[in-house]
Formats: structure tokens, sequence, C-alpha cells
């Protein structure tokens, strides 16, 4: 059994007037630039030199990258660098290890769907960064390929909040305190039919919505535009939601957070089944967690 987590990764141009999507040729020739860069490093045996230091003291990169025409697949590792064994009582070095070495490897499967540029990541044993370390650690590995070969463009990644946790909240929920919104602006959907033309006309990236009740009070639902903010952010975005659940003296305060929600899937290896099989079907996967991401928000009575 293998879990799954997965992330929204756009390439978005600077200036809409003059540069178009780069589309799933341009995100086959990404990961492309990805995989160059981590053979260097690995032929080198300097994996660490572009991996991102995580808070925990361990390092993240990619080790495998395999561009295939649908979809991209490989690995990302988790790793510390073991320069040697101290023994504690005598303070003598009792071992050295020789260049890439590690004591706690972690590999971690991915597949990136380019029609959909969603990536899905296997949470191997639960070991995956936070969402934000994450994020922060994909951003360090994938920006210097934008920087080469998309100069023009930005890079935005966004987990894919699962939408049964967002309407828990509304089903629950006797007032809202507060509601932030952000939505990175969408290469399609539902968000670029509405919103698009004003967005493009006015080179906007990025909305953030906030709506919140006065002190003392509470708001009985966001607005029907904010709900829809909602329903983007789950794709495309971050959202934090005050509010206050249970009645009488069990009247309590609540904060939701959309990184603490991740859509995950959970896929059964077979027997006899291939790693390249597997995943394939990784990758047939993402559409399933899209649409896992993509429901309305409703208030309860709705």
């Amino acid at each position: 059994m293998a879990g799954f987590r997965y992330y929204n990764v756009q390439l978005l141009p600077i200036n809409v007037h003059e540069r178009g999507d780069v589309g799933k040729k341009g995100y086959q020739t990404f990961f492309a630039g990805l995989k160059q860069r981590v053979v260097k490093a690995v032929q080198d045996r300097r994996v660490e030199a572009i991996a991102y230091g995580l808070r925990s003291g361990l390092l993240f990169s990619a080790f495998t990258v395999e561009p295939a025409d649908d979809y991209a697949r490989g690995k990302f590792l988790k790793f510390d660098v073991a320069e040697s064994v101290i023994d504690i009582y005598t303070s003598q070095t009792v071992f050295t290890a020789s260049p890439g070495a590690s004591a706690h490897p972690t590999y971690f499967r991915f597949a990136f769907d380019y029609d959909r540029h969603i990536l899905a990541i296997e949470d191997t044993q639960g070991r995956l960064p936070s969402t934000g370390q994450l994020i922060k650690a994909l951003s360090h590995l994938l920006e210097p390929v934008r920087s080469d070969l998309y100069p023009e463009y930005i890079l935005t990644i966004d987990q894919l909040t699962a939408s049964d946790a967002v309407q828990k909240v509304f089903k629950e929920a006797k007032g809202f305190r507060r509601v932030h919104v952000t939505v990175t602006f969408a290469n399609s959907d539902k968000f670029v039919q509405s919103l698009q033309k004003e967005l493009r006309d006015k080179n906007i990236h990025q909305v953030e919505h906030i709506e919140k009740a006065s002190k003392g009070s509470l708001m009985d639902s966001p607005t029907e535009f904010g709900k829809f903010l909602l329903q983007i952010a789950q794709r495309y975005g971050n959202a934090s939601i005050n509010y206050v659940a249970g009645q009488g003296k069990t009247l309590k305060r609540k904060i939701f957070r959309m990184k603490d929600h991740p859509v995950r899937q959970i896929l059964k290896e077979g027997k006899k089944e291939t790693e390249p099989q597997f995943i394939d079907r990784v990758f047939q996967s993402i559409p399933g967690a899209e649409k896992k991401a993509s429901a309305p928000v409703n208030d309860a009575h709705d």
C-alpha cells in the first residue's frame, strides 16, 4: 500500500500580453531540464549541492527524473550526509563514510501529469516533509530550471486540498469570524472561464480575499464569491477559516487551514506488477485526485 499527496505545479507568464501558456510540451521540456540538472549532480556525487535543507537537518532532492510522452516519473530523496561515526565515550572516529553515504535515506516516487500540471508524490511511511517545507523544497529544486528555460515565467506550487474537509467546516459551523483566501491565477478550469479576461487584461497572477465579522459578532456565511474562491483554492491556492462550532456551553472557536488537509489517495501494488506499471497507475490516479479537490463549497442548508 502506498499513499500519495498531490501538488499543482504551474509556470505562468510574467506578462500575459507577450507570452502564452507553456502547454504540455513546455512542461515536458521543464522536467527534461530538471533531469539534466539531477543527472549531473548524481554523476558528480554531489546531490547535496542541489538539495534543500529541511528544518529537521535532513536534505531533500530529486534523485531520478524520467520524462516520458504523457508524464514524468522519478524519485525524490530525503537524506542526511554521513561523514563519520564518533564513539561518544572516547570521542574517537570509529568510521569515516565515503562520499554519498547516508544513514537515513528515504525515497519518494512521483509522477507529473503534463496536461494537468499536477505532481503526485508518494508519502513513504508518512515521511514526506510538511506541506510548507515540501513546497519550499520543490521550489528550491525547480526554480533554477525555470530560470534557465523559462525566465519570462513564474513558478507556483499549491497543494490539492480535500473538498470533503472544507465541506465539513460548513456542516458544523454555527458562524464565521474570518475567511482568508489566496488564489493563484490558473491556466484552465472554471476560474479562468469566469475571471480570465479581467485577470489577463490587468496582468494579475494572484487574488487575495478576506471576509470578516465585526468584533464580537459572527458572519452567517461567507459570500457566494468567497465560497467560489474557496472552491478554486482547493486546487490553486490556500485558505484559513476562523469559525465557531457546537451549541450553548459547548460553543468552540476553531481554525481550519487548507494546508493541513491534503488530498490523499492509497494505491495497492500488485504482486506481479512491475515498477513502471505501478507508476503508470499513479499517473492515472491524478484525475481522481483533482476531482476530490474540485467540489463546490455549499452551506449546510444548501
